[in-house]
């Protein structure tokens, strides 16, 4: 522990709001100072491009990118030694070899292009393995927040309003004895709520808290908000407030998670997809469709062999991360494409929608892999369900953690939540039930509705 968070871990909370708002302002104006503004212009004047323009100029930062990389990157200049990077495009860029999650995990001080001294040192959660350390450029950073600036504009002024952020940071340091569970920005306007802490005992507090506050966005892990959103229900709760926007992150966004959202909130909820690596972006527009944003990298989606498809593995070619560069890294999320043409007027490529992490499945004999969302929609016509969980160690079946609410959770409940487990995975296969008080968040805040933990040889 440092010395900073010893200080902060015994102040009084309002100490502890001035240290997060002197920290959080810090950092928010490193972010939208340097080439912010350049950046902003650049993502908003091109969002409605005609399609030729926009692979002309995502064809002109490839080349850069891809020319920075191998003047800057060791690991990457031995890689692609033999291959004349300038002559690579858009349509050509399976000529390049892919890089893999254990390529960057072992190889992070050869493949960045600056010391950690001069680098914002980021940490992925290590969902699919072990945590990565990751060296990032502040105008790297600055380019990012611009296009996420840009996205979010299209829905509420980011710089007038006020944010709700459900923050993946452990801020509250004692929460046997809290009463409150966030801490704010005082200069920004942002309040950060812990996302450890919501559970039927504390949340009252959160509520009254959101309601008092009463945010024009709220940013989240979309598992966070569902579980406030449903344990509110549970105890009679709402929220009176005018919240204009919410804006997942870091998760994906089921479409039974929407409608909780949209239901509790009364409010729309705006998704995008990037990632703790450095993805390229995909967002919403206000049509409701998902985009690519073609000028922030190159997305490309692979069939099992390798061939591009409208559904596969995504494959994801970065352009804002020159301090760590990603060249066709795969960063084991799927997506499917949509061939449809968007009634917005953005001339990006549509997306139907992201199925998350490629792991984020149950292997069933019978059924095949049954995705996240597939599972996520399961609790459909199941009242008292707080959360739940499941655990893959066998093909032959799961154990299903439960935590549920017992005065609206029946018999009745659990017949049609296992019904529809068992449409999607088949009638033989097994489910295991353990009730529980709890089920802990991993290290990042988020919460994982399945961990599989089989091997490739035991799914074959």
């Amino acid at each position: 522990m440092s010395i900073l968070q010893a200080v902060y871990d015994r102040a009084p909370e309002f100490v502890q709001d001035l240290m997060i708002t002197i920290e959080n302002a810090r950092s928010l104006r490193r972010r939208r100072s340097g080439r912010y503004q350049e950046w902003k212009r650049y993502f908003a004047e091109a969002e409605f491009l005609p399609r030729e323009k926009l692979l002309f100029l995502q064809q002109k930062r490839l080349t850069e990118y891809l020319s920075f990389v191998v003047a800057h990157s060791k690991w990457h200049r031995e890689r692609l030694r033999d291959i004349d990077v300038e002559t690579i495009t858009v349509d050509t860029i399976s000529r390049l070899p892919t890089m893999t999650k254990e390529d960057l995990r072992g190889n992070v001080s050869e493949i960045a292009t600056l010391s950690p001294r001069q680098a914002y040192i980021a940490k992925t959660g290590g969902t699919t393995g072990a945590s990565i350390e990751l060296y990032y450029r502040w105008d790297d950073f600055q380019e990012r927040t611009a296009i996420t600036d840009v996205f979010r504009e299209r829905f509420i002024p980011i710089s007038k309003s006020r944010i709700a952020w459900f923050s993946g940071k452990s801020i509250i340091p004692h929460p046997e004895r809290a009463t409150r569970f966030s801490r704010d920005n005082w200069i920004n306007g942002i309040r950060y709520y812990s996302t450890f802490n919501i559970h039927p005992g504390t949340i009252a507090y959160y509520i009254d808290d959101l309601n008092t506050f009463n945010p024009d966005a709220i940013v989240t892990f979309p598992s966070s908000l569902v579980e406030l959103a449903r344990c509110a229900r549970l105890a009679g709760l709402s929220f009176t407030g005018n919240v204009k926007a919410i804006f997942p992150t870091s998760e994906a966004l089921t479409p039974a998670d929407r409608e909780v959202l949209q239901d509790f909130f009364a409010c729309a909820v705006y998704d995008q997809y990037a990632s703790s690596e450095g993805s390229p972006f995909i967002t919403e527009c206000p049509s409701g469709r998902l985009h690519c944003e073609m000028l922030t990298g190159i997305f490309e989606v692979l069939d099992p062999a390798g061939r591009p498809a409208m559904e596969g593995d995504l494959v994801v070619t970065p352009f804002g991360t020159r301090g760590t560069p990603l060249v066709r890294y795969q960063i084991e999320d799927r997506v499917t494409l949509s061939a449809q043409h968007c009634p917005c007027g953005r001339n990006t490529q549509v997306v139907e929608r992201i199925d998350g992490r490629k792991t984020e499945f149950v292997f069933s004999p019978e059924r095949g892999k049954v995705n996240l969302v597939n599972i996520a929609n399961s609790v459909k016509g199941a009242h008292g369900i707080r959360k739940f969980q499941i655990v893959q160690t066998e093909p032959s079946g799961i154990d299903l953690l439960m935590a549920v609410d017992r005065s609206q959770y029946t018999s009745e409940d659990e017949a049609v939540f296992i019904g529809n487990l068992r449409d999607r995975f088949g009638p033989s296969f097994g489910i295991q039930v353990h009730y529980v008080d709890n089920i802990p968040r991993d290290p990042s805040g988020k919460h994982r509705i399945v961990l599989n933990h089989l091997s490739i040889e035991q799914m074959a």
